[in-house]
This record gives structure tokens, sequence and C-alpha cells, in this order.
């Protein structure tokens, strides 16, 4: 039996069986196909700090499949720009215990395939005197952002833009929902 076909773009034509398991229940839109860091290795934040052993950027640097999950709650005072880079990555945001997982000072910046992110929110500020969009998606292909809350923006709050040259660093299938 040949698998239908659903085609789905933010910018262009990308063809995904309409069958393919989605993020997770819920998912919805161009980005509901994005794999995560499914099949992968579960990364755990330990800690607060910007960077090292335990932290949220070790673990969105890591190489290969991933889903981070939280045993901390708290803010995470960004001394650069968080930058997804490497696709095939969760960040299970609703892990976290208490009040959750807020980024602040810096942008949370997408440029990869494959990517989730639930239950993060992102307050830029003016402290870090830095002029920049709270979360930032410059290329990718299926991103899901779900339950996102952005806010004390100095430029835009939200942008997803690409220039698409060449075409494979464009920004394709993404849905921003519940946020």
């Amino acid at each position: 039996m040949a698998a239908t076909l659903l085609a789905v773009a933010c910018g262009a034509h990308t063809a995904v069986a309409q069958d393919a398991p989605i993020a997770f229940p819920g998912a919805e839109g161009a980005g509901r196909f994005a794999l995560g860091g499914r099949g992968g290795a579960v990364l755990r934040v330990t800690n607060l700090n910007d960077a090292g052993p335990g932290s949220l950027r070790a673990a969105v640097e890591a190489e290969g499949p991933r889903t981070i999950v939280f045993d901390i709650g708290g803010v995470i005072r960004l001394e650069t720009p968080l930058r997804i880079r490497r696709g095939r990555i969760t960040i299970a945001g609703q892990t976290a215990p208490g009040g959750g997982i807020t980024l602040r000072d810096h942008a949370l910046i997408i440029a990869a395939d494959d990517v989730v992110v639930r239950h993060i929110r992102s307050r830029l500020g003016d402290e870090s005197r830095v002029e920049s969009d709270a979360i930032s998606l410059e290329r990718g292909r299926r991103i899901i952002l779900d339950h996102i809350s952005a806010s004390w923006s100095v430029d835009e709050t939200l942008s997803a833009g690409s220039r698409y040259d060449p075409p494979e660093r464009g920004l394709y299938d993404v849905t921003v929902q519940w946020s």
C-alpha cells in the first residue's frame, strides 16, 4: 500500500508521509513531523549556569539526537545567545519543577533541522544592552515551538526569516502553537 503524501511548507514545497509519527500528542501544523531527539540520548539539566557540565547550553551543543529534561527550575541568565545549531533536539521544558525555565539576557536562536522546544520562557530584557529578538528562527526544517512565552524583547519578540540562498539554508515546515 502506497503511503499518502501530505505537502506542507513555509516558503517551499516539502513532502512528508502523512502516517509519519508526530513530534508529540497534540502537535499541529507544518512542524508537527519534527523528529526532535526521538530515539537519542536523554540529557539532564542539573543547574542554572550559562555553560559547563549540567547546563542547558552544554546539552544544546551536544551532538546527535537528544532530549533535554530538567532536574531544576528557575532563571538561566545567558551570557551569549543560545544557538541551536545541531538538529534532532527536543527541549522538554515541561519537565522542569516549580515555575519552569526562563531564559534571559540573550536570545534563543534556532538554525537546525528537527527541533522541538516546549514550555520555555524567553525574556530578553534590556540589562544586557543587546538589541535582539527574544526568539529567532534563522533556518531549518521541521521546527515546532509549543507553549513558548517570549517578551521583554528590544527588537521583535519572535522572528522567523531566511534568505533561502542557497535553498537548503531556508526555513521550512514551522509551527508555533499554544504560545
